[in-house]
């Protein structure tokens, strides 16, 4: 919370006001995010089909984090060191997949079972590839990691619908 105070030039005690603890506020922060998303999603569905919003998504990601360097892979690794977030990463992850899940049943009809599976493989491999480039950055292509690993569940996606 420190670190988070002296980031945003405010008090200690003036983050505590508004957030009782670190997964509170990182749940603050990741609600916009969730929000963001939906609003895209609202607005892409029926318009841009599934695989290519989410290659346009994972494009604009990949390059902002491509872009800070250094300070996003530590402050990365420093929130991989806090256990109190686990619920709060969980809950932005699982809000990402139920998002891109009812993309995934708007255009393809499929059940929600399948929806969520397709989903979950998207953010694990979205989780997969940024683990991969966080390993060494400088050696590591987040954009083509990434890729790589949109366009085979993509292969997959199409084999299992065929």
């Amino acid at each position: 919370m420190a670190m988070v105070s002296e980031a945003a030039d405010v008090h200690v005690t003036t983050l505590f006001t508004h957030f009782a603890s670190k997964a509170e506020l990182f749940s603050g922060i990741s609600e916009p995010a969730v929000a963001s998303l939906r609003e895209r999603i609202d607005a892409a569905k029926g318009k841009v089909p599934f695989f290519e919003f989410v290659k346009t998504i994972q494009e604009e990601f990949t390059s902002m984090m491509s872009s800070k360097g250094q300070e996003v892979v530590d402050h990365h690794l420093y929130l991989r060191t806090q256990v109190e977030l686990l619920p709060a990463w969980i809950d932005y992850e699982k809000s990402q997949a139920d998002l891109l899940a009812g993309y995934i049943q708007h255009d393809y009809g499929t059940s929600d079972l399948e929806a969520q599976l397709f989903a979950g493989m998207i953010v694990s491999a979205n989780i997969h590839s940024f683990d991969q480039w966080l390993s060494d950055p400088d050696k590591n292509d987040l954009r083509a990691l990434s890729r790589r690993n949109v366009d085979k569940i993509e292969q997959i996606f199409n084999q299992a619908r065929s």
